[in-house]
């Protein structure tokens, strides 16, 4: 049985589903190409937003998107390189990149 995605971050559904057909290992900081994809679902999520609204907003898609990958089934997700994708550029990114 799959975990259903919460609604508040389903707007991540059509990255995790292109992030899954990467090979697994392959997802981790030297890929460009999956950063890319996390990248441009984040620039959709944030577009039209101001800076306070937007690290609001991604704070809390971090911790509903850490809550439903805690499911055992979701052990092997594309979600947990999503995550700490978006966590690093929660923490070091400049918010405004994403905005536009």
């Amino acid at each position: 049985m799959t975990n259903q995605m919460p609604e508040q971050i389903s707007w991540l559904q059509p990255a995790l589903n292109q992030l899954a057909t990467f090979e697994p290992e392959s997802l981790n900081d030297d890929n460009s190409e999956a950063m890319d994809v996390v990248v441009a679902a984040l620039r959709q999520r944030l577009r039209g937003l101001s800076v306070p609204d937007a690290k609001k907003a991604m704070q809390k898609d971090l911790e509903i998107l850490a809550e439903w990958l805690a499911a055992p089934e979701l052990a092997e997700s594309p979600g947990h390189y999503v995550y700490g994708a978006l966590f690093g550029i929660a923490i070091y990114g400049d918010m405004r990149e994403f905005l536009s």
